[in-house]
């Protein structure tokens, strides 16, 4: 479950290059965790008495939020952080796609989980991105 407490910070803020790069150097574990930094995109940071937890960069539509990637966080906060945005985005009357992930959103079962435990719906695989073993020389 999404972290309650009255100490949590969890809200849509500034753009804040600055915070975001901290993260992704930190915790940035994917081939999208950099793309948190293109143009067009929000920043949704996640913070308690702990620290910054996590980032979620994304764009708003219509009724949608869709994410640049899973959210940058240590590996252990990558779903509380993603249910945190998902609770977030139902305030703002918003779906949540969390495209092109990778690391632990990217793996079918938890994605179901996060998603379904969070708004009743499912999810759905799209495309896996190619990994080749390295070539020995």
């Amino acid at each position: 479950m999404p972290d309650s407490s009255a100490s949590a910070s969890a809200f849509a803020r500034p753009r804040d290059d600055a915070r975001a790069l901290a993260l992704i150097q930190r915790h940035g574990r994917t081939a999208t965790a950099f793309r948190a930094l293109g143009q067009g995109l929000e920043h949704w940071f996640l913070a308690d008495e702990r620290g910054e937890r996590g980032l979620v960069a994304y764009h708003r539509m219509r009724g949608a939020m869709v994410s640049a990637g899973e959210p940058v966080a240590a590996p252990h906060d990558v779903i509380p952080v993603a249910e945190a945005f998902v609770a977030f985005a139902a305030t703002q009357r918003c779906r949540v796609s969390f495209f092109a992930t990778e690391g632990s959103l990217g793996v079918a079962a938890i994605r179901a989980h996060v998603v379904g435990r969070a708004t009743g719906m499912g999810s759905a695989v799209v495309g896996r991105r190619c990994v080749s073993p390295p070539i020995a020389s």
